[in-house]
């Protein structure tokens, strides 16, 4: 016993426990006579079960017969419920074939031989990829029909682009109600037909899922479909190539457009919608819009690339010059009538500006050619160049800048004062006679212009012009400083003891540098000496005088040396004490080491005359003067001094602090300097005994050093001075 037979078995023991009897199909098939079956590929007839028959031809394909006035059911619990493809299930005359709830998969051939097929009395459908081979005998389907409340019906389809078939659209939604469930989908009967855009009713028809099972349905002007007017799409990417000014919207490039849906050309007109003067030269997107001819497809908005060409203006009218020229000017002073420009391609007048192309350019005698530009207003247009003849004439030279010149010191020649610039483009500038030494007050100085170009320029109308020397003179201002006077030596006579210094005559060297006059004229002559005298300078004006005092008038204090000639007087008679026998001495005595005497001594004085050079004039004579006695024991003592040291320096940024030992009864002395050895130093007298250096250069070495300071009889000493202290800020 096979495994299927075991199955069949265990099958039946289930159904009588469960239903208490076996179904009546499986009764029938259980109790069917013989099925004649022929396995592919043997030789032979075999005769079995239906399920051993499909068993033995499922594996190897075969030929099923079904026996004459026999009913043949193919129940549920079959397992062998499908006919492959290389099965032939063959109903022969007087055969009636059912289908049971399950199925029958026929994926061979159903052949019928005169039999009956009959599945409009089946309880299952008859499916499959197979196909129903019918030579003679019957064919009966299942029948189903629309409800009557939806006789009338009207689908509408998916929307289509134009170019497609009406087999495309699709039927989304099944809105009839059947008189039996059905499975199938909605077609168009004339699935390849292209429609014209807009929506129209065309015929449907109902295919079902198991066309074995069941027949399809057609229903008339049912199915509603929208087409769609297409979208072309550019095919090619051909560029335009156009001139600078034409008109691009008059311009209609051939491009070629397709159906994106056959891929036919589409015929139409591109048309730009801007025009190219916006644009400069070169390469450009231009948008436009493409209109086909046949309405069944959308005008489209498009881009295009745009190749305009520069073109260059030709010239209609030329330029012409309204004024002359004069030599020095520069090309822009030079006015003009604007010509004409036309574009050569399209003779339109372009606008536009006309210039120089040198505007800076210096002009030159005679006429002359000079290159003028027109530039378009436009884009794409090339500027252009043309020559313009100008006539230049000589310039007339009037003023002009003359040069200042630096300062003098009186007594210094115009060799000494250079002149703010030599030269010019005209010429040079020089001294008329350099040798000249100007006064504080003057009324300027010559200056001459000697131009560098006599024929191109007319100087004749220029003041101080010298057609001989081909020159020009010219007075220019300066300003001599003052200098320093230096006072002459004044010499007096020599005069007598007792008489007014008013009538003592006084002379100068070197002469002629002023007056001199006695400050006292009343003043008597006691003993030679110094004598004040005033001194009135000639020249006020070059020499300055402000350093040396002077009185109210502006008079300068001077001195001059009196030599006193003293009257003759008898010696006096010293008694007891005898007339000293030493020469008496001429030496000065210090004024702080003795106290003088109250006895009066006697000392000669040399009282012959002397010349400048100090020669005798005369033989001299001895005569004695009393002065008194200086005693040399008593001497002044000065006070004792004392001596102090630095002891702390404390620095705060830039400031510095320095303290040093407090000695009683005295002040102090403290001296500052960048310099080692206290050149240039600062000297700064405090009370206290602490000093702040401040506001010095940072990063710099100073040396510190202080003393005491006792102050008697209004005299100041000085004690020694402290050891050098060092600080850097």
């Amino acid at each position: 016993m096979n495994l299927k037979m075991k199955k069949v078995i265990a099958w039946v023991l289930v159904c009588l426990c469960v239903y208490g009897s076996m179904p009546k199909e499986m009764v029938k098939a259980a109790s069917a006579g013989s099925i004649y079956y022929v396995p592919k590929g043997q030789q032979g007839c075999y005769t079995d079960s239906l399920d051993v028959a499909l068993q033995c031809c499922s594996m190897c394909g075969g030929v099923i017969t079904l026996e004459r006035d026999i009913y043949y059911d193919f129940p549920d619990f079959i397992h062998y419920d499908a006919i492959n493809k290389d099965t032939i299930l063959v109903v022969d005359e007087g055969v009636t074939l059912t289908i049971g709830k399950k199925g029958l998969q026929m994926d061979g051939i159903l052949q019928i031989r005169g039999g009956t097929v009959d599945l409009e009395n089946s309880d299952g459908i008859l499916y499959g990829s197979g196909k129903i081979d019918l030579l003679a005998g019957r064919m009966i389907k299942k029948s189903y029909s629309v409800n009557k409340n939806n006789t009338s019906i009207c689908l509408e389809a998916k929307s289509i682009s134009y170019g497609q078939k009406l087999k495309e659209a699709q039927i989304p939604e099944d809105k009839v109600t059947w008189s039996m469930p059905v499975e199938g989908t909605w077609q168009f009967v004339k699935g390849d037909l292209v429609l014209q855009s807009g929506t129209s009713n065309q015929d449907i028809v109902f295919v079902p899922k198991y066309p074995m099972t069941y027949d399809s349905l057609f229903f008339t002007k049912s199915g509603k479909v929208t087409v769609n007017a297409v979208i072309p799409r550019r095919q090619d990417e051909k560029e335009v190539q156009i001139f600078a000014g034409q008109n691009l919207m008059k311009i209609h490039p051939d491009l070629m457009y397709v159906s994106p849906v056959t891929g036919e050309k589409v015929a139409g007109e591109f048309t730009f919608s801007t025009d190219a003067k916006e644009y400069d030269v070169g390469k450009h997107e231009i948008s436009g819009v493409f209109t086909p001819q046949d309405n069944n497809y959308q005008s489209v908005t498009d881009t295009v690339v745009v190749d305009i060409v520069s073109v260059k203006p030709e010239q209609a009218a030329p330029s012409v010059v309204r004024n002359h020229g004069i030599y020095g000017d520069r090309l822009n002073q030079i006015r003009f009538l604007d010509g004409k420009y036309k574009n050569p391609k399209t003779g339109e007048i372009i606008k536009g500006s006309f210039e120089w192309k040198d505007g800076s350019q210096p002009l030159k005698l005679g006429t002359c050619g000079y290159t003028m530009l027109f530039i378009p207003d436009g884009k794409g247009y090339e500027t252009v160049e043309s020559e313009v003849l100008v006539e230049t004439l000589p310039k007339e030279m009037e003023e002009f800048e003359w040069p200042s010149c630096s300062d003098l010191s009186f007594g210094e020649d115009l060799s000494n004062s250079s002149l703010s610039f030599q030269k010019n483009e005209y010429g040079i500038f020089f001294w008329e006679d350099e040798k000249v030494c100007p006064p504080v007050k003057n009324s300027g100085v010559h200056v001459v212009f000697r131009p560098a170009d006599t024929i191109r320029y007319d100087w004749s109308k220029v003041a101080g012009y010298d057609e001989k020397t081909k020159t020009i003179t010219c007075s220019i201002p300066i300003t001599v400083r003052p200098v320093k006077g230096k006072l002459p030596t004044i010499k007096a006579k020599e005069w007598k003891e007792g008489e007014t210094v008013s009538g003592c005559a006084l002379s100068l060297e070197p002469a002629k540098t002023g007056t001199v006059t006695w400050k006292n004229p009343a003043q008597k002559a006691d003993k030679s000496g110094w004598y004040p005298v005033l001194f009135c300078p000639a020249d006020s004006d070059n020499y300055d005088w402000s350093s040396y005092e002077q009185d109210e008038k502006g008079n300068i204090c001077m001195q001059v040396y009196l030599t006193v000639t003293p009257k003759p007087t008898s010696l006096p008679t010293l008694t007891p004490t005898p007339v000293p026998t030493e020469k008496p001495s001429l030496t000065p005595l210090p004024e702080s080491t003795e106290v003088p005497s109250a006895t009066p001594v006697v000392r000669e004085k040399n009282t012959s005359k002397q010349g400048s050079n100090g020669v005798a004039g005369t033989k001299p004579t001895t005569t004695f003067v009393i002065t008194q006695l200086v005693s040399k024991t008593s001497k002044i003592q000065s006070p004792i001094v004392p001596k102090t040291s630095i002891l702390k320096c404390s620095k705060k940024g830039k400031r510095v602090q320095f303290r040093w030992k407090k000695k009683k009864g005295v002040s102090y002395q403290v001296q500052c300097s960048a310099n080692a050895k206290f050149k240039k130093a600062h000297k700064k007298k405090v009370k206290k005994n602490c000093y702040v250096i401040s506001n010095k250069k940072s990063g710099k070495r100073y040396y510190v050093r202080v003393r005491c300071v006792k102050k008697k009889n209004g005299v100041n000493y000085y004690g020694k001075w402290s050891k050098v202290k060092k600080v850097s800020v």
